[in-house]
């Protein structure tokens, strides 16, 4: 199946203007998303290629970028491991149409190379997620989110 590629630079010129003959239906988009505080970096694997080299956003330029992928009618499905941050991400992804699953923190260096960085947990995020979308439902350990009454009595 040939599906459209998204170009993550903005001023990237269309597909049907750059020459691009490859059939324009929708392919599913998989994020493996590593969250922190100031920052989010995101590994994208578009159908079955190969995951594509991990992005940075603010936290508050990724939930648009996704909006914008599932505008452009793309099927979205994000994972990114439980913090201390709440489960708003989750929410505000899913009510756009999204599926994203949160996981419980796990060691995510699988080869045991012991070099941690945010792009490599990603990238790891990312290919765990599309196994998971194949049906190895082993591959992430997905967690209930809480209703927001839930959330407000525990904090």
């Amino acid at each position: 199946m040939k599906c459209e590629r998204i170009v993550h630079h903005e001023v990237a010129a269309p597909t049907d203007v750059a020459g691009d003959n490859r059939s324009k239906e929708s392919c599913p988009i998989k994020l493996g998303v590593d969250i922190h505080r100031e920052s989010y970096v995101a590994v994208a694997q578009h159908g079955q290629e190969h995951p594509k080299p991990p992005r940075k956003f603010l936290p508050t330029e990724f939930v648009p970028w996704v909006e914008r992928l599932i505008a452009a009618g793309h099927e979205v499905a994000v994972v990114y491991e439980s913090c201390g941050f709440g489960f708003d991400l989750q929410r505000q992804l899913q009510s756009l149409g999204a599926a994203c699953y949160v996981i419980s923190p796990q060691k995510l260096d699988e080869n045991m190379s012991r070099v941690k960085t945010d792009g490599r947990d990603a990238r790891t995020l990312c290919v765990r997620l599309s196994r998971y979308l194949a049906g190895n439902r082993h591959e992430l350990a997905v967690i209930r989110i809480p209703s927001e009454e839930e959330d407000r009595r525990r904090h």
